[in-house]
C-alpha cells in the first residue's frame, strides 16, 4: 500500500508545466504577439556552460538563436537569452577564449552578453538559481 501512495506523490510533483504556452510578461493578449514555450516561456534565460574548454559552444548558442530570429522571424533573440556564461578550471583556456572573443568581432553581441570565467565547478561563486539552464559537456 505504501508503494502505491509513493507513486501517487510522484505524479503530483511532476507537472506538464513545460508544455504550457504563454505570452511574455510584457506582451499583451493580442493574436500578433509571439508565444513563448519551454525554458524561456517566462522571459529570457541565463545559461551556464561548465567545463567549456576551448570550444565556442556559448557563442554558437547565441548565434544559433540569432540566426533563427533572422531566418524564421521568431521572437527576438534577446527575448529568449539573457546571458551565457562559460566557465572552465583552466585559466589558460579561459584566457585563450577571452582573447579569441576580443579578436573576433562576430563573437561579440551587444544584446546578449557572453562571459568567460575561470571557476571551479565544485565551488561556484554564483547565487542559487542564478542560471535557468546548465550545460556540462
Amino acid at each position: 500500500k505504501e508503494e502505491e501512495d509513493d507513486d501517487d506523490d510522484d505524479d503530483d510533483d511532476c507537472s506538464d508545466d513545460n508544455d504550457q504556452v504563454e505570452r511574455g510578461e510584457d506582451e499583451e493578449e493580442d493574436e500578433s504577439s509571439p508565444l513563448r514555450v519551454g525554458l524561456a516561456k517566462h522571459g529570457p534565460i541565463d545559461i551556464l556552460e561548465v567545463g567549456c574548454g576551448d570550444v565556442p559552444l556559448g557563442n554558437d548558442i547565441i548565434h544559433g538563436i540569432m540566426e533563427l530570429e533572422q531566418s524564421h522571424a521568431i521572437i527576438g533573440a534577446d527575448k529568449i537569452l539573457k546571458s551565457v556564461t562559460c566557465i572552465d578550471f583552466s585559466k589558460t583556456v579561459i584566457d585563450a577564449m577571452k582573447s579569441k572573443q576580443k579578436s573576433a568581432g562576430d563573437m561579440v553581441t551587444p544584446s546578449i552578453p557572453l562571459e568567460y570565467a575561470c571557476e571551479d565547478a565544485r565551488k561556484l561563486p554564483y547565487p542559487d538559481e542564478r542560471f535557468h539552464f546548465i550545460l556540462e559537456k
